[in-house]
Formats: C-alpha cells, sequence, structure tokens
C-alpha cells in the first residue's frame, strides 16, 4: 500500500514536475504537496458513501439500557448501514423503524424485558424496542469519511489495485494549481474518478419521512 508522499509522486511525475519527497518543504512542489492531496480527499468525501470506508464499531452496552448516546463514538447516526445483536455465538439484526412510529409502537406503554428486534435513532441517540434481557454485543456497521493526511508516511485505506484512480484526482487538483485547467474542472474530474468507489445505501427507515408542520 502506498504513503501519502508516493501517490503524490506520481501524481507530479504525471506532469513533468519535480516529485516532492516531503511535506515539510519551503519551496515548491514540497509546499503544497499535503494541500493537493487533502483537498482530494475532502472532494471525495463530499461526494458520498465510500464502499472501502464501511466500518463496525461495537457498543458500550451494558444488560438493561433501552438507548445508547452515539454521541464521541465516531458514529455519523445518518451513516448507518445496519446493525446486529449478538449473544452466546447466535446474530441477527435489528430492524429499523421511524422514530415517530417507533414511539408509537414501543414508547405507548411501559417498556418491557425481552430481546430487542427493532430499533430507531433521534439526534444523536439511539433507541431499542425493549429493555434487553441478557447482556447482548450489540456492533454498529457505517460509513465513516477518510481521514485527512498530516505525515508524508501515512497510508490509505484505498485499494491498492485502484490508487491509480487517487493518483489521477491528485493531478486533476495539481493541474489546476498550475492553471492547466480550472477548479471547476479538476472537481469534476475527481467526481468521474471517484464514483465507482461509491456505495447507494438502501433507505434508512429509522429517518424521520415526514417534515414538520408550518404554522
Amino acid at each position: 500500500m502506498a504513503n501519502a508522499i508516493q501517490i503524490l509522486a506520481e501524481a507530479y511525475r504525471q506532469l513533468n514536475l519535480a516529485e516532492p519527497v516531503s511535506f515539510l518543504d519551503t519551496q515548491f512542489p514540497g509546499k503544497i504537496a499535503k494541500d493537493i492531496i487533502n483537498k482530494v480527499i475532502r472532494e471525495t468525501n463530499r461526494l458520498g458513501n465510500l464502499w472501502f470506508m464501511e466500518t463496525e464499531t461495537l457498543l458500550p452496552y451494558s444488560p438493561g439500557q433501552s438507548q445508547i448516546d452515539l454521541s464521541g463514538m465516531g458514529i455519523d447516526p445518518n451513516r448507518i448501514r445496519y446493525i446486529r445483536k449478538s449473544v452466546n455465538s447466535i446474530t441477527s439484526e435489528l430492524y429499523p423503524q421511524e422514530y415517530r412510529l417507533f414511539q408509537q409502537y414501543f414508547r405507548s406503554s411501559s417498556l418491557v424485558t425481552r430481546i430487542p428486534s427493532y430499533y430507531s435513532k433521534f439526534g444523536k441517540n439511539l433507541y431499542f424496542d425493549s429493555i434487553p434481557d441478557q447482556n447482548y454485543a450489540i456492533t454498529v456497521y457505517h460509513f465513516t469519511d477518510m481521514p485527512l493526511v498530516t505525515a508524508p508516511s501515512d497510508t490509505f485505506l484505498i485499494p491498492e489495485r485502484d490508487e491509480d484512480i487517487f493518483i489521477d484526482s491528485c493531478s486533476a487538483v495539481l493541474s489546476a494549481r498550475i492553471g492547466k485547467i480550472s477548479e471547476a474542472e479538476a472537481i469534476g474530474l475527481i467526481k468521474i474518478k471517484m464514483s465507482p468507489f461509491l456505495v447507494q445505501i438502501k433507505s434508512d427507515l429509522s429517518t424521520a419521512r415526514q417534515m414538520p408542520a408550518s404554522f
């Protein structure tokens, strides 16, 4: 897997420019090396969910909890793909439920203690339909953003076989920086190059589908 400076060196080579060896150089091209690669990462993250950035997070869960605060866990509630519970080597998926209906079905009477089957979310909170009857492992499968680089030795989660796509995107941004193409053209090229990495996740049934009424 190539590191950041190797990716950039290849991008500079494509444009017949001197290859950077560090992000710390005070002269061109090293001076803008980190900016180039982070520009590509930011624009790529704006496109949506990247299939190679799906991850899983085991929630800090205790028996008897009917809700969990996701704040500070690195989980964007809007980028959850699915949630699973497991106990004694048996794993099953929790079913998503839109919050308004969830409240109607599962919060209009006292909570029961049983195996949870449904979940919903509101803000940063994750809710279960019941109080779990034992110590389940709750795992959230979700997407995160590609992290920005901070050092030349930083490596990427992007698959090695597809690194040329990222190199081409860096070349596009570099071309804009030296005036060969416009910034808008560079962003357009990034969208084209990175589109094969995007995942269209299924409709999130736990997200509200009705806008608040206007008065």
